[in-house]
């Protein structure tokens, strides 16, 4: 490990940036398919017709249609795909310190839960407005909450405290190079990734 790290010090940044880039445009899309694929094996194996979308899964149980363990469930299923691929890339940042493979899916996979930050916010202007909120989320978090009687709300901003702590735990690895270079690089190749997969490839894939 030693020498793998003095090896990567001596090489130049820039080789390292673009690597991240590369790895982020490689596991951005694939942690979307991961914790789609999720939600429809459980969809699947609960016998429910279920078809995969570039970025969902349409069919499987529906709330006041079906029963609450399986709307919850299906739900579940694709944010824990999620927190296993978080839970891989922190194995790995721990393992072996400026793993770029690593940086970037830490970075990458979790994008999906800042879906929890805008209902949060809704819900916050709605309560400083002195009004009741009236949206009609319609994400895994709040489905899993909902069908389970328990407060959305609070399951939401439970993980979305949980998501900004695991960020700031990635950002104090060890970096290969700058960390504004280095979120910058995951970021801009798992933007490039993902944009890649639901504008194209998904859609020319699943389009059977």
């Amino acid at each position: 490990m030693d020498t793998d790290n003095a090896a990567r010090a001596r090489r130049p940044a820039w080789r390292d940036l673009l690597a991240l880039a590369g790895w982020g445009a490689l596991l951005a899309p694939s942690a979307i398919i991961l914790h789609e694929l999720g939600h429809f094996c459980v969809g699947l194996g609960l016998g429910f017709p279920v078809r995969m979308n570039p970025g969902s899964v349409s069919g499987g149980p529906e709330i006041g249609l079906a029963a609450d363990t399986a709307v919850a469930l299906q739900a579940s299923a694709g944010p824990l795909v999620t927190i296993a691929l978080m839970g891989i890339a922190a194995w790995g940042l721990t393992s072996r310190p400026r793993s770029l493979w690593a940086f970037a899916l830490a970075i990458t996979a979790p994008i999906r839960f800042l879906v929890g930050g805008t209902y949060l916010f809704w819900v916050a202007k709605a309560w400083f407005d002195g009004t009741a909120f009236q949206g009609a989320p319609n994400f895994d978090e709040y489905n899993a909450a909902t069908a389970l009687g328990l407060s959305p709300v609070w399951l939401v901003a439970i993980q979305f405290c949980a998501l900004l702590a695991y960020w700031l735990w990635t950002m104090t690895r060890p970096m290969p190079a700058g960390r504004i270079a280095s979120l910058s690089s995951a970021l801009v190749g798992g933007v490039a990734g993902m944009a890649l997969w639901m504008g194209l490839i998904g859609p020319a894939i699943l389009a059977t």
